[in-house]
């Protein structure tokens, strides 16, 4: 397992076509942007291991706090 550390807003790369970026860091929690090409399933470990696969297209809006461009949220009243 290879162990980074990464600041806010900074990213990782894997291969040449996935991009892992650091959008927000709060207290303990974590916010990752996941961008990868259509074809590449993201599951939640968490889910899968207790029997739930949960499997999903990530798509892009505008957060508009920074402008910037980020994963969808779930709806409200869910939690991700």
């Amino acid at each position: 397992m290879l162990i980074l550390t990464r600041r806010e807003e900074e990213a990782i790369r894997i291969a040449d076509d996935i991009v892992v970026r650091i959008v927000g860091i709060h207290g303990r929690r974590v916010r990752l942007g996941i961008d990868a090409p259509p074809h590449v399933e993201i599951e939640r470990a968490e889910l899968t291991a207790a029997g739930t696969i949960v499997t999903g297209h990530v798509t892009a809006v505008n957060d508009n706090s920074t402008g910037e461009t980020s994963p969808n949220r779930p709806p409200s009243g869910e939690r991700s």
